[in-house]
C-alpha cells in the first residue's frame, strides 16, 4: 500500500497492466483506478507507490535496471507534467558518487520526502528533500539512519543507530525526532532498549514501537506500538499477544497498525482512538469475507496500513483468500465528498 490522501484517494502497488505491474492511483471520487504515466528515463524499470499527497502528488522508487533486487531510485509523479526521477546530489548540487538512496515518506503538502542516503559508502545518513532538493545529515558522527515520516512542516521521524565501536558493542535503535535542524531522541517506553518511529502528525504526536525487554538483539521478546506526545511516551498495548506495532497517525491522534492476537497468533490490523486498540475485523461485518491487514509484526520494514485526516483506513488484505487492497470508510462520510 502506497499511500491515502485526504480525499482519500489511494495509491496502489502492483496494478497489472499490458506493460506490467505498475502504480496506480484509486480515486474515491470516481471509483476507478488510474495507472501512472512511465518516467522517459526507465521505461522498463518496476516500480512501488510510497506517498500520496493531498494535492495529488505521488511519490515511489523505480530502479533503472528493471529489476526489484537493484538500485532505487526516488520518483515523484507532479499534478501535471512527466513524472521526475530524483538526482542524487548534495545541498551543492554536487553529483555524488557510490551514492544510494532510500524514499520512505511524502509528507501531506506534498513538500517534504523523508528518506536515508549513503556518500560513498558512508551511512545511511538522515536525509530529506524540500521540494525536490536534498539534504542530508549524520548528527551522530556515522551513525545510521532510516527516516519512516515527514510532517507537513518539514518534521522527520524515524530510527537511528549510534556509531558501531567500543563503546558501543550492541546495535541500539532508538526513534528519533528531526525538527528545526535539531535531532531530538524519543526516549523507550517499557523495559525494552530499543525502539523506533514511524510516523509523525502535524501536531508533532508520534507513533512507533518499543522493545518490551532489554535483552540482546538475537534474543528480543517483542514490541508494543506507542505514542510520543507532549514529550510523553504512552504504550498501546496489543490485542492479547506478546507484540504490536504502529504505522500511521493521523492528525487526530488515530493510529493504525498490526497486533498479534494472541500467543503466537498472526498480526492483525487495528484502529486506536481514545484510549482504545481495536481490531480493524471487529469494525466491519463478518459476513464480508474479508481478513483485513493479517502481516508479522516486527520492528520496521513497509507498512501496509495507512489512515487519513477523516479517519479513512487503506492496507492489504485477503477476500475469499485472495490479496487485495482495501479502503474502509467511517460510516459518518458515507454520501459525504
Amino acid at each position: 500500500m502506497g499511500g491515502i490522501n485526504a480525499r482519500g484517494d489511494v495509491a496502489l502497488n502492483f496494478v497489472r497492466t499490458a506493460g506490467g505491474k505498475r502504480i496506480g492511483i484509486y480515486s474515491a471520487g470516481t471509483g476507478k483506478c488510474v495507472v501512472l504515466s512511465l518516467p522517459v528515463a526507465a521505461p522498463q524499470s518496476q516500480f512501488r507507490a510510497i506517498g500520496l499527497a493531498d494535492s495529488g502528488e505521488v511519490l515511489g522508487a523505480t530502479d533503472s535496471a528493471g529489476s526489484i533486487t537493484g538500485p532505487l531510485h526516488p520518483i515523484f509523479w507532479k499534478k501535471t507534467g512527466p513524472p521526475d526521477i530524483f538526482d542524487e546530489k548534495d545541498d551543492n548540487n554536487r553529483p555524488q558518487t557510490g551514492d544510494s538512496v532510500t524514499v520512505n515518506a511524502l509528507s501531506p503538502n506534498g513538500l517534504y520526502t523523508a528518506g536515508s542516503i549513503f556518500f560513498n559508502g558512508v551511512g545511511p545518513t538522515l536525509a530529506y528533500w524540500e521540494s525536490g532538493t536534498l539534504h542530508h545529515t549524520d548528527p551522530l558522527g556515522q551513525g545510521m539512519f532510516q527516516s519512516w515520516g515527514v510532517s507537513s512542516s518539514g518534521e522527520v521521524v524515524g530510527v537511528a543507530a549510534p556509531p558501531y565501536d567500543d563503546a558501543h558493542p550492541l546495535t541500539t535503535s532508538i526513534a528519533f525526532q528531526w525538527v528545526s535542524g535539531s535531532l531530538q531522541p524519543l526516549s523507550p517506553a517499557l523495559a525494552g532498549a530499543n525502539c523506533g518511529a514511524r510516523a509523525v502528525n502535524a501536531g508533532g504526536d508520534v507513533a512507533g514501537w518499543s522493545e518490551t525487554l532489554d535483552v540482546m538483539v538475537v534474543h528480543r521478546k517483542g514490541v508494543h506500538a506507542v505514542l510520543w506526545k507532549n514529550s510523553q511516551v504512552k504504550d498501546l498495548g496489543t490485542l492479547g499477544g506478546a507484540s504490536s506495532t504502529a504505522t500511521a497517525i493521523n492528525d487526530a491522534g488515530q493510529i493504525v497498525g498490526y497486533a498479534e492476537a494472541g500467543p503466537n497468533g498472526p498480526g492483525q490490523a487495528f484502529l486506536w482512538e481514545s484510549g482504545k486498540m481495536r481490531s480493524l475485523a471487529s469494525l466491519i461485518p463478518p459476513s464480508t469475507g474479508w481478513t483485513l491487514g493479517e502481516a508479522q509484526v516486527n520492528y520496521g520494514g513497509e507498512g501496509f496500513l495507512v489512515i487519513n485526516a477523516r479517519g479513512q483506513i487503506a492496507g492489504v488484505g485477503r477476500r475469499d483468500s485472495q490479496p487485495h487492497a482495501f479502503l474502509l470508510t467511517p460510516r459518518a462520510l458515507i454520501g459525504k465528498k
